[in-house]
C-alpha cells in the first residue's frame, strides 16, 4: 500500500522543475508552518473537504507553480510588474551567465567584467597502451578499489579464458561508467593496434590533497594486479583550479561555474587571449514577458 502512495506521489509531483523561489530561510517556513496551525484552529473539522480532487492537489501545487510565475514579473525594489531579468555576454566564447538573483529593473544590478588565465581542469588516469589481443590477465575474479572525495567503492569483476586485453578495458569501462561513482571510463586507441583504459573524473580543481581519485587492489579479498597489469593509477593529467580575473580581480574556483554576488551564475568557456574578456550585464527581454504571461494564464486557469 505504501509503495503505491509512493508512486502516486513521484507520478504527480516528483518530476516538476523547482525554480529559486522554491528555495526559503528557515525563518520563512518557520511563519508558513505557524500559519497553517492558526488556520486549522479556526477551521470546522466538520466541513472538510475530501472529495477525490482535494486530496490529489492537497499539496497545492498549481498555487505554488503560479507564485513563482508571478515572482519572476515582479520587481523586488518596487513591487510592480516588470520584464523577467536575464543576464546578457558579449562574449560567449570566454564566459556565459545566468541571472539567478532577484527580479529587477534592468540596470540596477552591476555589470562586471571577467578574463580567463586558466580552466579549472578535472583529474585523469590513463593506463598503458597494450596490444589488443593480448592476455594481460588470467581467468578469475578481479576487485580492485576506487577512493574518490573520502569514499572507497570497491568493483569486482571477473576474467575468461576467451578475453583479451581489449575485452577487459571495455568490460571495465562500462562496469565504471555503470557504477556512477564520479568518474567517466573511456577506452582509447593509438592508431597501433594498442588500447588504454582512460579516466577522468567529474570533478575539477584541488582539494585538500593533490588527486581527486586513487586507484588501488593492495587489500582485496579476490585476485589482484589488474590495477598494475592495466595501469590505472598512472595520472595524466592532474586537476587543477579556474584561475580568472573580475573587474581585474585575480581570483581561482574548483570549478568553471560559480556564482558572483549570489546574482550571477557564470560558467567560464575558454582561455582568454590578446587581452579579450566578457561584460556580463543584466537586459530584460520582451519576448520573456510575453512568455511567462502565457505561463501565468495557463497556471491560474488549471
Amino acid at each position: 500500500m505504501i509503495s503505491q502512495v509512493y508512486s502516486n506521489y513521484i507520478a504527480e509531483y516528483g518530476m516538476r522543475p523547482y525554480s529559486k523561489h522554491s528555495t526559503h530561510k528557515k525563518s520563512e517556513l518557520k511563519s508558513v508552518y505557524n500559519s497553517i496551525v492558526k488556520l486549522n484552529k479556526s477551521s470546522p473539522f466538520y466541513k472538510l473537504d475530501v472529495s477525490d480532487n482535494a486530496q490529489t492537489r492537497a499539496i497545492k501545487e498549481n498555487a505554488r507553480s503560479l507564485a513563482e510565475i508571478t515572482e519572476d514579473l515582479t520587481d523586488v525594489q518596487t513591487g510592480g510588474m516588470t520584464f523577467k531579468s536575464l543576464a546578457d555576454s558579449d562574449n560567449e566564447a570566454v564566459a556565459s551567465a545566468e541571472y539567478i538573483g532577484d527580479n529587477t529593473t534592468a540596470g540596477t544590478t552591476h555589470s562586471f567584467n571577467i578574463s580567463v588565465d586558466q580552466l579549472a581542469e578535472p583529474q585523469i588516469n590513463t593506463g598503458a597502451f597494450l596490444n589488443n589481443h593480448s592476455n594481460v590477465l588470467s581467468s578469475g575474479t578481479y576487485i580492485f578499489d576506487v577512493n574518490i572525495s573520502s569514499i572507497t567503492y570497491e568493483l569486482q569483476f571477473s576474467v575468461k579464458d576467451t578475453e583479451n586485453t581489449l575485452d577487459i578495458q571495455n568490460k571495465l569501462s562500462r562496469l565504471i561508467n555503470k557504477s556512477q561513482i564520479g568518474l567517466s571510463a573511456a577506452v582509447i586507441d593509438n592508431g597501433q593496434g594498442q588500447s588504454a583504459l582512460q579516466l577522468t573524473s567529474n570533478m575539477t580543481g584541488v582539494g585538500s590533497k593533490p588527486v581527486i581519485f586513487t586507484v588501488t587492489d593492495d587489500n582485496t579479498s579476490a585476485a589482484s594486479g589488474v590495477v598494475d597489469a592495466l595501469g590505472l593509477n598512472n595520472t595524466t593529467q592532474y586537476p587543477a583550479n579556474a584561475v580568472f580575473r573580475l573587474n581585474g580581480e585575480s581570483r581561482t574556483s574548483s570549478s568553471n561555474t560559480f556564482t558572483v554576488d549570489k546574482d550571477y551564475e557564470v560558467t567560464l568557456h575558454s582561455v582568454s587571449h590578446d587581452n579579450e574578456s566578457a561584460t556580463i550585464s543584466l537586459h530584460q527581454d520582451m519576448n520573456s514577458l510575453a512568455d511567462s504571461l502565457r505561463e501565468l494564464v495557463g497556471s491560474y486557469n488549471k
